[in-house]
């Protein structure tokens, strides 16, 4: 990107404006504003009185091409009334064009239609103009045109905003009256919208805000309108392709409305420091429009070729629980590219193991250049087997919380709040532990005619259905509030909650002292509002309550580790307040917990529940050690039918043995180790009751011989029938296969690097050469090994801390001649370093969960001596630090430290056996 000095520069306003008598701050003649300038919101607008050469301005003479123009200004502020401060408002282009570029290409401005209709003519004349290109894309009806977060800036460091030639305007059009007087009170400082501080406050900062919230709301409706829906357009009507986008962050835009001029709505990791909470905005957005919500996934500063992918499944599993169902890596990038233009430094231009595409400093280099790749095989279907489940039908989401948001904070927390019992929005807990799901989006998307509630299906049914509504920030909007009053009338269960704390970036936070007391802009109708509001809280539907938490944004500290623990957790009186309305999870659980979270859809016939323990033993987002632990809970579905467990590593499906069908419920258990997932498809078709009431087994299983239970350990077992009949069952289990210390044979193929190639390409007279490094893969027979990391072992063939690749374990194992198809095991292995892996038992392959670190091996056992084989991956970062890399984090941090990659810890076959306690009959119906 390049920028040019601006030249032109249109005279948009003058304003004087009168100081306060308390006023602390100063201004200088180019408009530098030291401190925060305080004034008494009498404002006069003197762009009448300019004149040029003498003449008063006209609209066209305000355009100055040369930015050098002779403008004066003769005014006396009036007698008496103390210091005024004259501001003068140019609009100038930011002279940004990206480079290189085959033509001309510029920045547009994201608010006036010419902008965009640009945009449109370049695709159409630069990068569509190809016939054959066109046809094969319109033929393959699957393109989508991708729009990244909006990282542009001003390019004033005393302030600015993004502007346009229709602004004031549309300002007119869509608010009702004039911003000029008011001007002064829209200068904002920071490039980012999550950065915005404005220097400048009013005697009635009330009414200041309002004006502020009007200008943001103006400008996120002329992006909808003059951009995004053109765009749209353009790609649906000429194109046959689609619009994804990350809609509005960046800029001052409302962080949900823009999503009806989308076809797909996109969030990122880097930006949201992958926070549960980050994510529920977007969600709200996406959700609300019927839209795909889907992810810019795995970008990490300055951490390149550093984690194998237990960071990245954590990545996704939490995106996947905030209602994202698709994910986009970020950082795949071709092989190949320009040559070194300086041979004595070896990190410029393509090195091995290939071009950076992305910059050094943000990961990940995806593809075949790494080992782990040799393992997608097993590890994309899986991701894919999950984003199905996770797009079938529409979400089932239980609250929407409303909130505006024109600055929001895409910027990650210092440290992981999720894992931290921390939030920034929402802070109490409570509810989320007991499983309610909710979405965070602008009570504006509730105001189309369209939107409905019915109380079966719930609010915006065609598309995800909430259950109740919070209200909590100060301000909302008439319309607003009086499209949720008619949705309160239709049976909407409400909850209004007063004094709430919301953090709104690092070191900002706001009190909402009461809730919608205000009108979000300046509409002049905060009485109308408040009968509306009263009325509101007259239905039994509608709970208004006042949380018994600190009424201060900064005493004590929300940033404190512990704030939401102590001051918030069941304190605000939400959770009591959905109880008392009837509003219970759609996948309750039995007992609080601080370990595991939900995603639901749900189709004509079909619930999915899917469940992550999202305490993991890798620690968490920032590599700091958290407690993690496996999890158990039983959990109620808001629904009837019988329930299967998907396995989305192996395909498998298998019915549940135990389950309870009460209330128009259905409850079972989940238990999930650290990071582990689950998917739950209860088939709404089939309303049997589950075979098994209860069991002293380890579980119940449905098997072809009839239901049974599993024992890991030998003894008397009893069963309850679905009947209520009670079965014995003594259960002889084979003893337990420890292979920790079984000879274990170790080949690692060691990836270096190979030699340099180059590619040359000849096209219309042109000649453009590119380079890429093979990599070299040697075998390392470090032969009988104890299972400890590769760095700590002791083979010549290259130093141990420098290997990344593939090592590949064998060993043999004995299993007594009485193994029959009653007997099974679980293989369990402590760990690969948080790398994939791939198992073999007696050459057959069964897929591995990494994440779980345990997979039922039954299929592949046999009596006598069996063959087990893992193969184990790694990332490249040991071998990169031994290059010298230069971007990779300090050697004294987690992720720059030597890596410990391999197979570790323990590693057993826990041995069970089946026993059947009831043989096929005809099903049992359910209660009701």
């Amino acid at each position: 990107m390049t920028v040019a000095g601006p030249v032109r520069q249109d005279l948009i306003s003058v304003v004087a404006i009168q100081r306060a008598d308390d006023n602390t701050g100063s201004v200088t003649a180019d408009g530098s504003i030291s401190g925060t300038m305080s004034y008494t919101d009498t404002s006069v607008v003197l762009t009448a009185k300019v004149t040029l050469n003498g003449a008063p301005v006209t609209e066209a003479t305000m355009k100055d091409p040369t930015g050098h123009q002779p403008f004066a200004l003769d005014w006396t502020p009036p007698a008496g009334t103390g210091t005024w401060d004259i501001y003068a408002f140019w609009m100038q282009a930011t002279g940004q064009a990206p480079t290189p570029s085959a033509t001309t290409n510029v920045t547009i401005n994201y608010i006036d239609p010419a902008g965009m209709q640009d945009f449109i003519d370049y695709y159409r004349n630069h990068v569509f103009s190809d016939p054959e290109l066109k046809k094969a894309i319109i033929e393959n009806g699957r393109g989508e045109m991708y729009m990244d977060s909006l990282e542009i800036s001003t390019s004033n460091s005393n302030g600015g905003e993004f502007w346009g030639s229709t602004l004031m305007s549309e300002f007119q059009k869509r608010r009702g009256y004039s911003l000029e007087p008011y001007l002064p009170y829209v200068i904002r400082i920071g490039s980012r919208a999550r950065d915005t501080t404005f220097p400048i406050i009013g005697a009635d900062q009330v009414k200041v805000n309002k004006i502020r919230n009007d200008f943001f709301e103006t400008i996120t409706q002329m992006c909808t309108d003059n951009v995004l829906k053109p765009l749209r357009a353009y790609l649906h009507d000429e194109m046959n392709m689609k619009l994804r986008a990350e809609i509005s962050y960046g800029v001052n835009y409302e962080i949900t409305t823009p999503a009806q001029a989308v076809d797909y709505v996109e969030t990122e990791s880097l930006e949201y420091g992958n926070q549960l909470d980050a994510h529920r905005s977007l969600a709200g957005a996406a959700h609300t429009q019927g839209l795909r919500y889907s992810s810019e996934t795995g970008a990490i500063s300055g951490e390149n070729y550093t984690w194998p992918q237990d960071r990245f499944m954590q990545i996704m599993n939490t995106q996947f629980a905030s209602g994202i169902s698709h994910t986009v890596f970020h950082g795949y990038s071709s092989i190949s590219g320009a040559d070194s233009s300086n041979p004595s430094n070896p990190w410029d231009g393509t090195y091995w193991p290939g071009h950076e595409g992305m910059y050094a400093r943000f990961s990940e280099r995806w593809g075949p250049r790494q080992p782990e790749s040799t393992q997608y095989t097993d590890y994309m279907p899986m991701i894919a087997r999950t984003q199905a489940v996770l797009q079938q039908g529409k979400p089932q989401m239980d609250l929407a919380v409303l909130r505006t948001d024109y600055a929001y904070n895409n910027g990650g927390p210092n440290v992981d709040n999720m894992r931290h019992g921390k939030a920034a929005y929402f802070k109490d807990l409570e509810l989320q532990d007991n499983g309610y799901t909710y979405d965070y989006f602008a009570p504006e998307i509730l105001e189309g005619r369209s939107v409905r509630y019915t109380k079966t299906d719930g609010l915006i049914p065609e598309n995800v259905g909430y259950q109740a509504v919070v209200i909590y920030q100060d301000s909302i909007r008439l319309k607003s509030a009086q499209a949720v009053y008619e949705l309160a009338r239709q049976g909407l269960p409400v909850v209004i909650v007063n004094g709430l704390v919301e953090t709104l970036g690092s070191t900002k936070n706001h009190l909402n002292a009461m809730a919608a007391v205000h009108t979000l802009g300046n509409e002049g109708t905060d009485a109308e509002l408040a009968r509306v509001m009263a009325r509101m809280e007259r239905l039994p539907n509608v709970k208004l309550v006042n949380a018994d938490v600190p009424q201060s944004a900064t005493n004590p500290d929300p940033g404190a580790a512990d704030y939401e623990k102590t001051y918030y957790y069941g304190k605000t009186g939400v959770y009591d307040a959905l109880q008392k309305l009837g509003v219970r999870p759609r996948a309750e659980y039995a007992a609080p917990n601080q370990t595991i979270l939900t995603a639901m859809r749900k189709t004509k016939d079909t619930v999915y529940l899917w469940a992550y323990n999202y305490m993991e033993k890798r620690g968490d987002y920032k590599n700091a050690p958290i407690d993690a632990k496996a999890a158990t809970t039983s959990i109620s579905v808001d629904a009837v039918g019988k329930p299967y467990r998907v396995n989305t590593w192996s395909s498998h499906v298998e019915p549940l043995a135990v389950y309870k069908i009460s209330g128009g419920r259905t409850s079972f258990d989940v238990t999930l180790a650290p990071g582990e997932t689950t998917v739950i498809a209860i088939d709404l078709k089939n309303k049997t009751a589950a075979p098994l009431r209860s069991t002293t087994a380890v579980q119940g299983v449905v098997t072809a011989g009839g239901v049974a239970i599993l024992a890991t350990d030998s003894g008397s077992y009893n069963a309850r029938l679905a009947d209520g009949s009670t079965v014995t069952k003594k259960i002889s289990v084979p003893a337990d296969v420890n292979l920790t210390n079984s000879r274990w044979n170790l080949v690692l193929n060691s990836w270096t690097p190979g030699h340099k190639e180059t590619l040359t390409e000849g096209r219309k007279g042109y000649t453009t050469k590119e380079v890429y490094y093979t990599t070299k893969k040697s075998d390392i027979n470090v032969g009988t090994t104890p299972l400890v990391p590769w760095k700590d072992m002791t083979f010549t063939a290259q130093d141990p801390a420098s290997v990344s690749g593939v090592g590949t374990y064998s060993t043999t194992f004995r299993l007594p001649s009485t193994w029959n198809a009653s007997n099974g095991a679980y293989l369990n292995v402590g760990s690969t370093g948080g790398a994939l892996a791939q198992v073999w038992v007696n050459g057959q392959k069964i897929p591995y969960d990494f994440i779980a670190g345990r997979i039922d091996v039954s299929s592949a056992l046999k009596p006598g001596t069996n063959t087990l084989q893992i193969e184990v991956s790694s990332s490249l970062r040991n071998q990169m630090r031994t290059l010298g890399y230069p971007n990779l984090p300090n050697a004294n941090t987690v992720a720059g430290a030597v890596a410990s990659y391999g197979l570790q810890g323990d590693v057993s076959l826990e041995t069970y056996a089946i026993a059947v306690v009831e043989q096929p009959a005809h099903p049992h119906k359910a209660g009701r």
